[in-house]
């Protein structure tokens, strides 16, 4: 724990020193916004997820240790479409393996699982 702290510290330096101050504080919002929503959307850590994804339907999901995805992602998995007297259900199921990263602005949706 020591040597990752001091390893993120020697980070941060390299950045001030390279980029200048305002620079690294953006950058490291944008990385504590990221981490932040990631957790609060899948209740994991190591998941990271830009803010502005489109999240819906995560009880269905089963995603595997380091997922990444870049900005303007869509992950859905559908279990309703319609609504009242015309509604129909599904039962969706989305899974996504270990090690996955994507790119930008991917669209990923699920409707029903046999």
């Amino acid at each position: 724990m020591i040597q990752r702290c001091i390893r993120i510290g020697i980070h941060v330096c390299q950045h001030l020193h390279a980029k200048g101050l305002l620079w690294s504080m953006r950058f490291y919002w944008g990385r504590l916004r990221t981490v932040l929503y990631s957790r609060l959307v899948f209740g994991r850590w190591d998941i990271n997820v830009d803010p502005d994804a489109w999240v819906n339907g995560t009880e269905y999901m089963q995603i595997g240790p380091h997922f990444r995805a870049g900005r303007g992602l869509w992950l859905e998995a559908i279990d309703q479409y319609g609504e009242d007297g015309t509604a129909q259900h599904f039962t969706p199921r989305l899974v996504i393996g270990d090690n996955v990263s994507l790119s930008e602005y991917v669209h990923i949706g699920c409707v029903h699982h046999r």
